[in-house]
């Protein structure tokens, strides 16, 4: 009879100890929620882009400003680390390839005279983005970064009027630009975690002088909004 107290009692206090244990970790999970998005992660979204091309030609008279929206997939690593118990920062690579372009008439007299098709697409860029982000709970946090990028344009004029009419030139040309985004993301598994965000690409102004297109200055412009999975190692 007392060796079944004796085990009942260890049964008890066993599972007391579990109880315990359990509830600290859960305890230490919500007063420290950021260290639950430490490490590395490597993720898949995504993306709508909008494209606008802002260009200006030699004669003042000729107008063009293509843009457009393109899809594309990109692939990420990050690695986040916790600084307080709601915050975190990191450091994020991003790859993309965009499907599309956007597109302009260029032409004089407000339209009426239509000289060129011009194409822009923003096909694959590379990205280095530095992050700050705030985690309100042990399966949410929000973020903001900014960083630059490298995008590669595809750039195609068509002609429209004269003899040349037909005649397609194209360049392509890599631009780096500063870049900044916002997002969140929510985890819905230990491992697993859905992301949204949406970034702003602007670059500067650049001279482009190819054969056989017209030399124009192109001040390309991209927004992203971007949606994918994350895993966390």
């Amino acid at each position: 009879m007392l060796g079944k107290k004796m085990l009942s009692y260890a049964y008890c206090t066993i599972g007391l100890c579990l109880a315990v244990i359990c509830l600290a970790g859960t305890a230490t999970a919500q007063s420290a929620p950021a260290q639950n998005w430490d490490g590395l992660s490597v993720g898949i979204n995504l993306s709508q882009t909008k494209v606008e091309a802002g260009m200006r030609f030699a004669s003042r008279a000729l107008l063009a400003h293509p843009d457009g929206y393109e899809g594309g997939v990109d692939v990420s690593l990050e690695y986040m680390a916790s600084i307080s118990s709601n915050a975190l920062v990191g450091v994020e690579v991003l790859a993309s390839k965009n499907f599309g372009a956007a597109g302009d008439i260029a032409s004089y007299n407000s339209g009426r005279i239509q000289i060129a098709e011009w194409k822009v697409d923003a096909d694959q860029s590379l990205r280095l983005m530095g992050k700050v982000a705030f985690a309100p709970s042990p399966n949410t946090i929000f973020f903001v970064g900014a960083g630059v990028e490298k995008i590669k344009f595809d750039v195609r004029e068509t002609d429209l009027y004269g003899v040349d009419a037909g005649t397609t030139a194209s360049y392509s040309d890599t631009m780096t630009g500063h870049v900044i985004a916002v997002g969140l993301d929510q985890r819905v598994s230990e491992r697993l975690s859905l992301r949204f965000e949406v970034s702003h690409t602007r670059q500067s102004e650049y001279l482009q002088q190819h054969t056989g297109v017209t030399p124009h200055y192109l001040t390309p412009d991209t927004r992203s909004f971007k949606i994918g999975a994350r895993y966390q190692f």
